[in-house]
């Protein structure tokens, strides 16, 4: 189920989450919050993407875990439909991409432990 997202400011969220991840990762997130409008104009696999938008945007602590998790899911249904394709490459690294976002949020947003530590 994907909620209807509502303007929010991103600009608190993508400085905390820039610093704790690499280049790559950082300009996949800047291509998805690129304004602090949410649409789904400028948005590739929007399977899955729409989601994970609305977990980076989500400002709401009380909301932020429901929204990782439905970008979890909707990760994990687009993961199972690649299996079957051979040339999803790019929607792959950008699912990479997102996953470490997701782990960097649960990790300083909902206090997960972080194993890496």
């Amino acid at each position: 189920m994907l909620v209807g997202l509502t303007h929010l400011s991103a600009a608190p969220l993508r400085a905390s989450v820039s610093c704790a991840i690499d280049e790559r990762q950082r300009s996949a997130l800047e291509a998805v919050m690129a304004d602090d409008t949410p649409s789904t104009s400028n948005i590739k696999f929007p399977d899955w993407q729409v989601a994970y938008q609305a977990a980076l945007l989500e400002v709401d602590p009380q909301k932020l875990l429901e929204r990782v998790k439905a970008a979890e899911a909707a990760i994990f249904l687009r993961q199972q439909a690649l299996a079957n394709i051979s040339d999803g490459h790019a929607e792959r690294q950008a699912i990479e991409d997102a996953m470490h976002a997701l782990r960097f949020l649960q990790t300083e947003k909902l206090g997960y432990p972080d194993w890496k530590k």
